[in-house]
């Protein structure tokens, strides 16, 4: 049976809403991709979700979020050490005595300061932290100020605490790699809750941002302390002051957008448009009000699907002179949804461009700009997949992109992949998507939807079947994709439609050779899939052992049960399916190049070095090898030229193997792992233990990464700090 697929993009709901209604009808919700909240911030611009550090005299000025004059870490912590004094009173005494040397001899400061940290005294380890993070003492080490700040926040240790907060989030001080994660709320929470003023103000402004009620209670707390920021926010929320004379049209204004946005943050609708429509209205209101004004009105407008209402409010919006650059944003990527809606999208397209070439752009604009503009070039004709794929990597590459963005754009990317008949890279990407961390079940769903699509490009019905039966076992599926996985199922043979065990016990009946070998396949993997390697094993050694099995299952059977014999160490045997596979006329070149790769791993696994290194060259030579798959090989072909134990070795060639590498597009974070695994063993053994330790630590700062790698990166930092000898070195996984 011959199938044709039209690809429909099938992501998270993230990419079809727009500005969204936010009266009790249809709330806006806390969202950190949507594009039409964009709240005006008294933190100097600050994107969200960052929290900066606060709040040292010696942190740079533009890293402040405006606490500086209250708030000294330095002097907290030497009060606060006096909390430990019946319990660590040898290691306060040191903290004391090294802050005394902290601004004549900060070495020695630094000696007497680590040694009352190592000793377990919160506020010491608290500075520490900082010194490492900000270099106060030699060149900064993020990793290691983060590993001091945990040991204080574990503490409970409220202001350490508050800056694990702002390291989780500020790429200024975070280690290189690292991406927000719901961790940083959490550890700000535990701060604020313990009554730490800063923090507590950090959770109001979070919590404002994303239109959390709770905004007014963090911001009360902290000004119940005697904070001035959090007084003068209130002020400004206009919930002091209530009746305080107004100045100028413009203080006019505003105060009333405060005041309406308060109004929301309560879902009272009527009262907060009331309050926009009079700053609308208020002659003598500066341009930015008035745009912000006339933005959240074509915002709530959009939410009631008038799109073309809004189109004239946010239109003048974007006429005015000298507004802020977020809120030029919030206006024209509202204005571009509603354009799209309308059925205009070469008008939404143009403004989405006109969004990514404003300054200054924050980077919630900027992801949100690319993945709208990408998701028009996939569903409207005509379709450009190369410009989709181009700005899905945009937002992969982007240094502050989410998790949850992240795997919306791998989605988008290997959509785009696909339509140009890039098949092996699309999988490529559906998979990364998966192995994301915090991937929710309702996007497998989506990812599966869509990977089942390339199988059916590539006429391989037994993986597409079960791809879209994980669809429908999937309790998370939206409506939509559960929809699209029924009609796909329902246009497959009979066979494909059935339990797999079902399924056998027909073949059996049937007296099929291939009936059954396919069966089998089926069913051998849905066993692996259960990691029941046993059953599957069984299944793989029947299908093989039958005649009349056609070349495609044969060869996949053999394979399957090649890496099974591989994870049980039974080499010999895995060498013999792989080389039995590879005797099969009229491979796929991608399948011979699977092959070649993993017969490669086990010959190396023998100690059989020059037929690795033939098998991987063989597979390089291979035609239209995805960027992946050359990863794999070239980094295993340098650390091969990097092991003294192959007769080839050679240190430069191993380099230039990881330069070429590293050099390929659209690599995944596993692949970096992969290669910054191979090469840092190869600096191990060359004796740059400095050089090998760099590449694990930005292993380690990587999002997605195999257990095995991070298990290698940890290896070599402590053979490294133990100064082991190298010929102990873990070998590349």
């Amino acid at each position: 049976m011959i199938f044709t697929v039209r690809w429909l993009l099938v992501v998270n709901s993230i990419l079809w809403i727009t500005a969204g209604a936010w009266g009790a009808e249809s709330p806006w919700e806390p969202d950190a991709n949507r594009p039409t909240v964009n709240y005006p911030r008294l933190d100097r611009g600050t994107e969200a979700w960052v929290l900066v550090p606060l709040l040292c005299p010696e942190i740079p000025e533009d890293l402040l979020l405006g606490l500086g004059a209250e708030i000294n870490l330095m002097q907290e912590a030497q009060t606060d050490a006096g909390k430990y004094q019946s319990k660590m009173g040898a290691a306060v005494a040191k903290f004391r005595k090294g802050s005394q040397y902290w601004h004549h001899d900060r070495p020695q400061a630094v000696r007497l300061i680590r040694q009352a940290a190592a000793a377990g005294l919160p506020p010491a380890q608290m500075v520490m932290g900082l010194t490492y993070q900000h270099g106060f003492v030699g060149a900064p080490d993020a990793a290691e100020g983060m590993r001091w700040l945990q040991l204080a926040a574990e503490q409970d240790y409220a202001p350490a605490q508050l800056l694990m907060a702002s390291a989780l989030t500020d790429a200024k001080v975070k280690p290189e790699g690292m991406r927000e994660t719901p961790e940083m709320l959490v550890w700000c929470q535990k701060s604020a809750a313990q009554g730490y003023a800063p923090a507590q103000y950090v959770m109001g402004l979070t919590c404002y941002y994303y239109m959390d009620v709770q905004a007014h209670h963090w911001f009360q707390l902290a000004a119940a302390q005697g904070l001035g920021k959090a007084k003068e926010f209130l002020r400004r929320m206009y919930l002091e002051g209530e009746g305080a004379e107004l100045g100028a049209s413009e203080d006019r204004a505003k105060a009333l957008l405060n005041r309406a946005n308060l109004y929301r943050l309560d879902g009272k609708t009527q009262l907060a448009l009331a309050d926009f429509e009079q700053v609308i209205g208020l002659a003598g209101a500066g341009n930015p009000q008035l745009a912000l004004a006339l933005a959240y009105r074509g915002a709530y407008l959009n939410g009631r699907q008038e799109f073309a209402v809004a189109i004239p409010d946010l239109t003048h919006a974007a006429e005015l002179s000298g507004v802020p650059t977020s809120t030029r944003a919030m206006v024209l990527i509202n204005r571009a949804i509603a354009y799209e809606r309308l059925n205009e999208p070469t008008k939404a397209v143009a403004d989405y461009s006109r969004v990514l070439q404003l300054p200054r752009l924050g980077n919630t604009d900027s992801i949100a700009a690319l993945q709208y503009r990408g998701t028009i070039y996939l569903r409207y004709q005509p379709q450009n997949p190369a410009l989709a794929a181009a700005d899905f990597e945009h937002i992969i590459n982007h240094p502050r992109v989410t998790p949850a963005q992240t795997v919306e754009a791998l989605i988008g990317r290997g959509v785009a992949r696909a339509m140009q008949n890039e098949h092996a890279p699309a999988l490529a990407d559906f998979q990364q998507a998966l192995d994301t961390a915090g991937i929710t079940e309702q996007q497998r769903a989506i990812v599966w939807q869509n990977r089942a699509g390339v199988y059916l490009m590539q006429r391989d019905s037994i993986r597409m079947s079960l791809d879209l039966k994980r669809v429908l076992a999937s309790t998370e599926a939206l409506p939509e994709t559960r929809q699209r996985a029924e009609k796909l199922l329902a246009a497959l043979p009979e066979e494909l439609r059935l339990p797999p065990a079902e399924l056998v016990e027909r073949a059996r009946k049937s007296g099929s050779p291939q009936e059954l070998a396919r069966a089998l396949l089926l069913r051998g993997h849905q066993y692996r899939l259960n990691n029941d390697l046993a059953g599957a094993q069984a299944d793989f050694d029947e299908l093989i052992k039958l005649g009349g099995a056609d070349d495609n299952v044969m060869a996949d059977a053999l394979i399957n049960r090649g890496v099974i014999r591989n994870n049980r160490r039974e080499l010999s045997a895995a060498i013999d399916d792989y080389t039995r596979a590879l005797q099969i006329p009229k491979l796929p070149d991608s399948t011979r190049a699977i092959i070649l790769i993993n017969r490669g791993h086990v010959y190396h696994a023998q100690g059989n070095y020059s037929q690795t290194m033939t098998d991987f060259e063989q597979a390089l030579a291979i035609p239209g090898l995805p960027s992946n798959q050359q990863a794999v090989i070239l980094a295993k072909r340098g650390a091969l030229y990097g092991d003294q134990r192959y007769a080839g070795h050679d240190f430069a060639k191993s380099m230039a193997e990881f330069t070429a590498a590293a050099g390929l597009p659209g690599l995944t974070d596993a692949d970096w792992a992969l290669i910054l695994s191979c090469r840092a063993t190869v600096y191990y053994l060359k004796g740059e233990p400095a050089q090998a330790e760099q590449d694990a630590r930005r292993i380690l700062a990587l999002a997605n990464i195999p257990p095995a790698n991070r298990t290698q990166a940890e290896q070599i930092i402590k053979l490294v700090t133990s100064n082991t000898s190298p010929a102990t070195a873990p070998p590349a996984n």
